[in-house]
């Protein structure tokens, strides 16, 4: 009997340590993400999912870095815009962002961190385009990023397909050749022959809504690229391009053409 008591003290006084342990955790845990959410910055955050892998507030901490990262992306961050992009992708990456799986999603700000410069993009967007649906459109866009990626070979086979189909009068085919002549990608520099296409499909009453090769068009009247430079031609291909995007953007609102105007940048 005597034994038996002792053994029951005995795990008594094991329960009533221990109560507090599990306490003192969690009043880590609640202390540190404090401490985090006032911070609020992702570094902050990623400290306490080291700290926390598996606690409580691990959803809420990597939420939220990935909408710092968004953020951080809208105002021109590119590593940020990659860090968002793979967050929305779900992929595996050691910052503790969230995984959604929102594929489509995904490539606006991959697309941003690419054409910016960030090479890891373009690979991330390039794959996230194989892991979906197998078109002919899907594969295309892969290539272009890979080749944005400095993939050289896959620069050739964008070329090789934007010939044929510019031969072919597809407008959008001339512009993707007129972008790789005038960054020299896959194909010889040539900045008067890419001049010439943008012009050929500014121009091209087919490709009315689509603005850019207006853009790219005035930028190169502007900087004398592949030709003279001219301010008025510039300025005037510029107005041509505000006018197609500001038709688009009436369009997709549901509003009759001219009843908007946009103003626009480079966007390049």
């Amino acid at each position: 009997m005597r034994g038996a008591t002792k053994r029951t003290v005995g795990k008594l006084i094991v329960v009533v340590v221990a109560v507090p342990l599990v306490l003192g955790g969690c009043s880590s845990e609640s202390s540190d993400w404090k401490d985090a959410q006032n911070k609020a910055t992702p570094e902050a955050l990623q400290e306490f999912l080291k700290r926390h892998p598996n606690g409580q507030f691990r959803q809420a901490a990597t939420d939220r870095i990935g909408e710092l990262a968004k953020k951080a992306c809208g105002a021109a961050d590119l590593q940020s815009c990659f860090d968002w992009g793979v967050s929305l992708r779900g992929g595996a990456r050691p910052n503790g962002m969230s995984s959604s799986n929102d594929f489509e999603r995904a490539i606006d700000p991959l697309h941003k961190a690419c054409w910016g410069g960030n090479q890891g993009a373009c690979s991330d967007a390039a794959k996230l385009l194989r892991m979906g649906t197998s078109t002919d459109l899907e594969a295309s866009r892969a290539l272009t990023y890979e080749c944005r990626g400095g993939d050289q070979n896959a620069c050739r086979m964008v070329v090789t397909k934007a010939k044929i189909g510019c031969d072919a009068a597809k407008a959008d085919a001339c512009v993707v050749l007129a972008d790789h002549l005038r960054r020299g990608a896959g194909i010889s520099k040539d900045e008067a022959a890419a001049r010439g296409l943008y012009q050929k499909a500014c121009n091209d009453a087919g490709f009315e809504e689509n603005f850019w090769p207006c853009l790219v068009l005035s930028k190169m009247w502007r900087n004398g690229e592949g030709g003279p430079s001219n301010v008025a031609e510039a300025a005037k291909y510029k107005g041509i391009a505000e006018t197609k995007f500001s038709n688009m953007m009436n369009k997709a609102a549901g509003l009759p053409v001219g009843s908007l105007r946009y103003s626009i940048g480079d966007l390049e």
